[in-house]
């Protein structure tokens, strides 16, 4: 007989590292219950890492499919940028529950963040789409509190970011002995993931955020000089020629004696040095959970409210601080504060995002 397959959906379309790490946990429970994932809005190099035949279309065939997951990777938003942000909600995200529901086929909204949606039509689109979903589980209490403000009288769970169920395990060994034997030189030091993917090089008029990472890049200068027992490995969390050039500048103003630089992403390398690391300095969400999850001291320099969301979630709001308000000594006071702290217990959370997971599991068994 011919196995149950289940739609996954997210931000799927690129190289990034926490979409990935949400698909994969999600995949991870669709195989268990006995079904077979079809992953939707998908690259080439997303179906790859996935172990997924890479010739598969981009978008998936919606007929073919039993049931759908809309997971975490992208949110039920808008930012104020007009039509682009409206075509991204609209086109990207509801339009495929209003194919499922069309179809008369059962979806769940899974861990996913949601607002602010800026539209009244697109909130009330929203809202009745989501009226159709099985169950939904959202990943932060601000994100029900849109759903409830815009009108969505259904239940809603509220949840951690599923990312937190990823663990040290999960890994595969190869990626961590390769990481542990690069880092092998930095023994008794206390190592430093820097990861830095908003400074702008090249241009003299900087947007506040690209400011507030020059600051930082400028006073983890200043850290390195005062702390000789501090190492640093150099990373990025998505395939980018452009990421690769900061870090290069990074890793030169450093120096190789104290740094080392990560030739090549790759999703499991990339997890495998976060592993092997013992704190992270990161200007993006996801790297920052992970880290979070495997136990590593984490301090956030924010470009994106959900950011914030996470760390308060957490109870860790002073470890995560927006860039656009970075002022000159602001990263190197985070940095004296924070480096030698111990890391964050997320015991409570991680255990939400495998409730979920499990529900996930279980909607997955309803339909075989």
């Amino acid at each position: 007989m011919m196995k149950k397959k289940v739609m996954l959906h997210g931000a799927y379309n690129g190289s990034n590292f926490g979409d990935f790490i949400l698909a994969w946990v999600i995949q991870k429970k669709i195989y268990e219950a006995g079904a077979d994932s079809v992953l939707n809005n998908a690259s080439p190099y997303f179906l790859n890492i996935m172990g997924k035949d890479k010739t598969l279309p981009l978008k998936a065939e919606y007929a073919s499919v039993d049931a759908a997951i809309f997971g975490g990777g992208g949110y039920l938003a808008t930012r104020r940028i007009g039509l682009r942000g409206i075509r991204l909600l609209l086109l990207t995200h509801l339009k495929p529950m209003i194919k499922m529901i069309k179809r008369k086929k059962p979806f769940i909204i899974c861990g996913t963040g949601v607002g602010p949606i800026h539209d009244p039509i697109l909130q009330r689109i929203t809202v009745k789409t989501l009226e159709n979903a099985t169950s939904i589980y959202v990943r932060n209490q601000e994100s029900k509190d849109y759903l409830v403000k815009y009108g969505l009288k259904k239940n809603i769970e509220v949840t951690s970011d599923l990312a937190l169920s990823f663990k040290v395990d999960d890994i595969p060994k190869k990626y961590i002995d390769i990481a542990k034997k690069s880092l092998n030189r930095f023994k008794n030091k206390r190592i430093v993931f820097i990861h830095i993917n908003l400074l702008n090089l090249h241009s003299n008029k900087k947007s506040a955020i690209e400011n507030g990472c020059s600051i930082l890049v400028k006073d983890i200068m200043k850290f390195a000089k005062k702390h000789e027992d501090i190492a640093f490995v150099i990373g990025t969390d998505y395939e980018s020629e452009k990421v690769n050039e900061m870090n290069r500048y990074i890793y030169n103003k450093l120096g190789k004696e104290k740094c080392f630089l990560i030739s090549e992403y790759n999703v499991w390398s990339l997890a495998g040095y976060l592993a092997a690391v013992d704190v992270i300095i990161t200007t993006k969400l996801h790297v920052g959970i992970v880290g979070t999850s495997f136990g590593k001291t984490v301090i956030s320099f924010s470009g994106d409210q959900k950011i914030h969301r996470f760390y308060s979630q957490i109870g860790a709001s002073g470890r995560s601080v927006e860039l656009k308000d970075i002022k000159e000594g602001d990263c190197l006071r985070q940095l004296e504060k924070y480096v030698y702290e111990a890391p964050v217990d997320i015991t409570m959370q991680r255990r939400n995002a495998e409730i979920t997971l499990q529900k996930t599991k279980e909607f997955i068994e309803s339909i075989l």
